[in-house]
């Protein structure tokens, strides 16, 4: 039989009880962080069978252009909420309509401010709702 100083049990425990820690942080802090952050979900307010969807919408090189536009000025402004981030933009011949939940009526004014500023504002349907935090 194989006789362990003392010393080198102690080493052995060490890096042993330090894989186990780092083994359970690495398994715990995921899903710690997951439990945090509920994903939105506005499916529901989306599915307006009335109005167009993504996939119906035929954009010309300028409706798409002006499409980024909007999407880029939403983007850059971190003080608007992720719902407010992630509307939905139709843009069919330099007309745009807004659609899905935002916070506040700040928001949805400043969301339709940044629409109008790269369209006109005789150009944007706003159909932005505003739903309060839960």
């Amino acid at each position: 039989m194989i006789e362990i100083s003392p010393k080198l049990a102690r080493v052995f425990l060490f890096f042993g009880s330090l894989i186990l820690c780092v083994t359970l942080m690495a398994v715990l802090i995921p899903r710690y962080e997951a439990s945090q952050h509920a994903a939105p979900d506005n499916s529901k307010q989306n599915r307006d069978e009335a109005g167009p969807t993504a996939d119906q919408d035929k954009m010309s090189r300028s409706d798409r252009t002006l499409t980024q536009i909007i999407r880029k000025a939403l983007h850059r402004d971190r003080s608007l909420s992720h719902e407010a981030h992630n509307i939905k933009i139709f843009m069919q011949n330099g007309k745009v309509m807004l659609r899905g939940p935002v916070r506040s009526e700040e928001e949805k004014s400043n969301v339709e401010g940044k629409a109008a500023s790269a369209v006109g504002q005789e150009n944007v349907t706003n159909q932005l709702e505003v739903v309060p935090t839960k």
